[in-house]
């Protein structure tokens, strides 16, 4: 008896004086009162009367819902099945032949089904009328009750196999309360499914019985709950098994006349559909049905039952909050309803403001006990899973929670569930190589691929643990001997098609700068007029006056902020506003005042705005700005830059919150649904946000920073705008832009981190050094080695930058005309793979397909990188490979090259054959970890390191992939090239004026390409070389220069020639390395310089080479000298 109860609680209405019974368990049905033998047999007979007329109704219906085509449509009760063999035969679905043609009036089933046709919906249903049962023995005659799945259309079946067998109503209840845990139970079961299907134990027949004893006063319904973790609860909300509980024929018509008041009332005031569905779960529950009967003390408790799941539920930020709003609507909504018929006496209107729910611990939330309560075999299971999430405390902690809970899914619908891991066998378990009901398959079923991988790691990480943690047990270690670990990520990963990284295509900084125009112009004009969701009521502090619809710019700043400082959107939303500092910037007065109006008590100085020494004698400290947070720390970092336009932006932004928010409280990443584990939420870091929005719906927190989609929605908008102005400023044979997509005005292209992406590349492409860039990309492993080797000044900082604002970009404003690309198609390759598509790149250069950006190496039509792909079905629309540097231009079908572009290719081409070689040399040393690893017995890391070399060869396959690519269009340029220059010299004679398009000076010999095998050394000579004449030539994370650099000071160390490396400066450095290992390839070979440079090979060796070296080291270090020396005259004299 787990399922029913007698206990219920009561509750008198202030109004009636009725006591109403309300049962307050989640699962168990309440028995109110018990018929007699005979009573129950008479309920079960007008039970099947109305389960009779429910079937009648049902089959009078429309067999096609659109109303519009009742002509020609027919009935449920009329449809026929054409049979097999024979265009001239129907038999009817639902009735029996000889009852078919009785209604319609012919002789064949088959001339009955013709004639329907002519009849309308209302005239089949007047025909019906003469075949309509009135007793349980017509029915039977009627109906082919096997046409009716999960359904006993009639009942009495139903009532044969689950009620009579029992020996009395409690059991008979009991039963069928079991028979809906059973189905919960089953549901994942495609077997057990289909077996109910068949079968007249039916859910729907389950639920209409319970119904109907309800509504006669005998049994209570659960009171379930939204939000729940009960499978149960769920269940039985599910809209299609509600809908067998709500039969007119089943149920008081009292009670549902007040559940449809509360939806007239809901959709009059548009509020949430999730209103009537409280309303329902209430009626079922108690033995309440009229709104006179309604009690404080009865929708208190409801609330109550609520919150507790509000509280413990696992969903989401936003669903707990939107129901536990509707919730609280709904039972206010009934206290409206009773007022405005009764008012006295009149219930109080309760307003419950549902915060955010308490977070729970990571203890909690490693909590599996859920599932071994219900299976008991699943105890060892949740044990060693929580222990699992609860033994690393990382970044990953909600993606192993995840995991698990996919794993005891998987392990749930098991037939035989493994007792331990010592009994997961990975061929019957994990991968059959086949569609069996695997983990793999159970993933791969319902999670996407690259979800799939995570989860399969996590897997794997997991039985490395279980045999860890068994292995302290004496009694497992010989049993553990043999224990292989089961998931094998080589064989068991999903192909995801491409490697991990950013495909976001950069803004044009034109676009930027519209942009940036288009918040600020006429005191934010467009922002006032568009951001419709920025306004609120507040008090004005000034005035003291409480003001309507007061326009906050917290939005449009913070977006102007990221316009101009390539920051991530988390650290925009916590920048500190500097409130609660001990001096705060004045704006009038152009600098730090002591803080007056100081928040706290505690020593801090966190705000945005912040004084920077400059680093360099004689210059004063320079006002910069303080990034508090960074994605690898909560330390942040500071950039010793601010321009006027900014500054100006932020005063507005510091006198609005003065007037209208100027007590702030302390948040942190929390406060941006971020799931943090324990010791986290103890660490983090809270600041008073500059970019606070006390205009966010549905929360009441004036702290709280601008939410995430309001910053998208902004965005969009503002994207719209641009568009359409500088559109309109072009001609009209020009190109248009295009900022958002395609059907959907107010939605960008873009996402936000775009932003930061082309704020960074716009600062590379105006020169600012790369050094100066890792000032706003801090925590970027491509650029360490390179600030290593640049590290400057404040001072110089600032110089860069504020050279930068006054620059333009080296990016052009590329506009085409068709004429002027057909004119020099010719001149160009494309990527032959494509030829064939319709849509090629010059249509894309022809079309508003998006932004252009003409580039070292090539041109990109500005199309979209996740549908420039080809699929190995020759398929066109999936996104391009991600290659060395972002998505793999030479594998887009948009990319444009040629001869003029040939200088880029070789260049490119060279860097990331020097980047293979280097993969290749780490994935051989993973290789020897791996062999150590596995010598000595370190399951842990051996499966650690094997993951790892599996990634690095993915990436080392992809990398051969693209360089395979760069080939092809390599070798058609060079072809195009020497074709042109055949064609100029054949010519000569007749033209001598005629240019080679490539240079703007020729020399007698003509430069030619080619290809060879060439040694490291010479690769990264080469590299070196082009950054010293063009260093805009060379990818950013390229490591050439500060490599050789570093081979040349260790040569000298090596052979005693001084420390001369260390008194250049970076162009001197560059110059002195290319000199020195130019002189040794060209005096003694690439592979004998190289052994030089690795110390295998002294100096002292080669004579005349090494009295060169000295000669030229000797001299190099007078001329520093008398620089030196006239450097310190200069400053002497002053």
């Amino acid at each position: 008896m787990d399922y029913i109860t007698n206990e219920f609680e009561e509750y008198t209405s202030p109004l009636t004086g009725e006591v109403i019974k309300f049962n307050p368990s989640s699962r168990a049905f309440c028995i109110l009162k018990t018929p007699t033998k005979e009573e129950f047999n008479e309920l079960l007979q007008e039970y099947v009367n109305a389960k009779i007329q429910i079937t009648w109704r049902e089959l009078l219906e429309p067999l096609n819902k659109d109303l519009s085509k009742i002509n020609g449509d027919r009935i449920r009760l009329f449809a026929a099945t054409k049979a097999s063999g024979s265009d001239k035969k129907f038999m009817p679905t639902y009735i029996f032949a000889d009852s078919y043609t009785k209604a319609i009036g012919e002789e064949t089933s088959y001339q009955c089904h013709l004639k329907v046709e002519s009849f309308s919906i209302e005239e089949q249903k007047k025909l019906a009328e003469a075949i309509k049962p009135n007793s349980i023995e017509e029915a039977k005659s009627l109906f082919k009750e096997g046409s009716f799945h999960h359904n006993d259309a009639l009942g009495y079946r139903f009532i044969d196999e689950v009620i009579k067998p029992q020996d009395n109503f409690t059991e008979a209840v009991n039963a069928m309360a079991s028979l809906l845990n059973e189905v919960v139970a089953d549901s994942g079961i495609k077997s057990k499914r289909f077996r109910l299907q068949h079968s007249n134990k039916t859910p729907r027949n389950t639920l209409e019985l319970l119904s109907f004893l309800h509504a006669k006063g005998y049994v209570l319904f659960p009171y379930v709950r939204k939000l729940s973790e009960d499978p149960f609860e769920y269940w039985m909300l599910h809209k299609n098994n509600v809908r067998h509980c709500e039969y007119p024929e089943l149920v008081n018509p009292d009670a549902y006349e007040f559940v449809d008041r509360i939806h007239q009332a809901s959709e009059a005031s548009r509020a949430n559909k999730r209103l009537g569905s409280n309303a329902k779960t209430m009626v079922k529950a108690s033995t309440f049905t009229r709104i006179e009967q309604i009690s404080d003390e009865l929708l208190d408790r409801q609330v109550e039952l609520y919150e507790e799941n509000y509280q413990t539920s696992s969903s989401s930020e936003t669903t707990t909050r939107t129901n536990g709003s509707a919730f609280n609507a709904y039972t206010n909504m009934c206290r409206d309803i009773f007022n405005s018929k009764h008012n006295n006496p009149a219930l109080k209107l309760k307003h419950r403001k549902y915060m955010r729910k308490t977070k729970k611990t990571i203890y909690e939330l490693a909590d599996f006990s859920l599932y071994s309560d219900k299976l008991p075999e699943l105890k060892i299971w949740t044990e060693l899973l929580s222990q699992y999430c609860l033994s690393i405390n990382d970044t990953q902690f909600q993606l192993r929670i995840s995991s698990a809970r996919y794993f005891l899914d998987w392990l749930s619908g098991l037939e035989h569930i493994p007792q331990s891991p010592l009994e997961i066998v990975r061929t019957i378990h994990v991968n059959d190589y086949a569609e069996g009901n695997t983990l793999r398959n159970h993933l791969k079923n319902r999670y996407s691929l690259k979800a799939s991988n995570r989860h399969l790691s996590m897997y794997r990480q997991f039985f490395d643990f279980c045999h860890d943690t068994l292995y302290k047990n004496p009694d497992n270690r010989e049993s553990l001997s043999t224990f292989v670990n089961p998931v094998d990520t080589k064989w068991d990963r999903f192909a995801e098609g491409s490697s991990p990284g950013s495909k976001r295509t950069p803004i044009e900084s034109r676009i930027m700068n519209e942009i940036q125009n288009l918040i600020i112009e006429d005191d934010y004009a467009f922002p006032k007029k568009a951001f419709s969701f920025s306004y609120v009521h507040l008090t004005n502090h000034e005035t003291g006056e409480y003001e309507h619809n007061v326009f906050c710019p917290s939005v449009a700043n913070l977006l102007y902020f990221m316009l101009w400082i390539p920051i991530r959107k988390i650290q925009a939303q916590l920048l500190d506003s500097g409130e609660g500092d001990d001096f705060i910037y004045d704006f009038d007065l152009e600098k730090f005042v002591k803080n007056e109006n100081k928040i706290g008590n505690e020593k801090r100085q966190e705000g945005l705005l912040q004084t920077l020494p400059s680093g360099v004698l004689g210059i004063t400290d320079v006002l910069g700005l303080h990034i508090t947070t960074n994605k690898t720390s909560d330390d942040g970092y500071d950039i010793p830059w601010v321009c006027d336009e900014l500054l100006a932006s932020l005063k507005n932004q510091y006198q609005w919150l003065r007037k209208y928010s100027p007590y702030p409280e302390l948040r942190g990443k929390d406060s941006l649904g971020k799931l943090l584990t324990e010791e986290s939420i103890m660490t983090d870091k809270t600041f008073y946000c500059l970019f606070r929005d006390p205009s966010q719906q549905r929360s009441d927190d004036q702290s709280k920073t601008v939410a995430t989609h309001i910053i998208t929605k902004a965005w969009g908008l503002l994207c719209n705008e641009a568009e359409k102005r500088i559109n309109r400023k072009l001609p009209e044979t020009h190109r248009k832009i295009s900022l958002t997509k395609e059907g959907s005005p107010t939605e960008s292209r873009y996402d936000i981190h775009t932003l930061r992406v082309s704020g960074i590349t716009d600062l590379l492409d105006k020169g600012v050094p790369l050094g100066i860039v890792q000032k706003f990309v801090a925590g970027h492993k491509t650029y360490m080695m390179t600030l290593h080797y640049d590290n400057p000044s404040h001072a110089k900082v600032r110089e860069y930058l504020e050279a930068a604002r006054t620059k333009d970009s080296n990016v052009s404003d590329f506009e085409f005309i068709e004429s002027e690309i057909d004119q020099v198609i010719e001149h160009f390759v494309t990527n032959q793979a494509y030829a064939n598509n319709k849509y090629t790149a010059f249509d894309a250069l022809k079309k508003n397909a998006g932004i252009v950006s003409i580039k070292l190496s090539g041109i990109c039509p500005g199309a979209s990188c996740e549908e420039g792909g080809l699929d190995p079905y020759k398929k066109i629309g999936v996104p391009v490979p991600v290659g060395d540097r972002g998505p793999s231009c030479p594998q887009c079908r948009f990319w444009i090259t040629g001869p003029m572009f040939l200088l880029g290719q070789v260049v490119e081409g060279n860097q990331l054959i020097r980047k293979i070689k280097k993969k290749v040399i780490a994935i051989d040393k993973i290789r020897e970890s791996i062999i150590d690893a596995e010598d000595n017995g370190n399951t842990q890391l051996y499966n650690k390191l094997s993951g790892r070399e599996d990634r690095e060869l993915r990436i080392l396959s992809n990398m051969l992939t693209e360089w395979s690519e760069r080939m092809k269009f390599y070798e058609a340029s060079v072809r195009k090239l020497d074709a042109w220059i055949a064609y100029k010299d054949k010519n000569h004679e007749e033209n001598s004026s005629l240019p080679i398009s490539m240079f703007s000076k020729s020399t007698e010999e003509e430069i030619r390409y080619g290809f060879s095998q060439s040694s490291n050394l010479e690769l990264t000579h080469f590299l070196s070389t082009v950054s010293e004449f063009l260093p805009e030539f060379i990818d950013s994370d390229d490591t050439s220069v500060p490599d050789l650099e570093q081979a040349i000071a260790r040569f000298m160390a090596m052979n005693n020639l001084g420390d001369i490396m260390f008194k250049l400066n970076d162009e001197q450095r560059l110059q002195a390395t290319n000199l020195m290992t130019d002189a040794l390839i060209s005096n003694v070979g690439a592979e004998c310089a190289e052994n030089l440079l690795n110390g295998d090979v002294a100096l002292s060796e080669f004579p005349e080479l090494s009295r060169q070296v000295i000669e030229l080291v000797s001299k190099s270090e007078e001329k520093i000298f008398r620089l030196d020396a006239n450097t310190f005259e200069s400053i002497g004299s002053n």
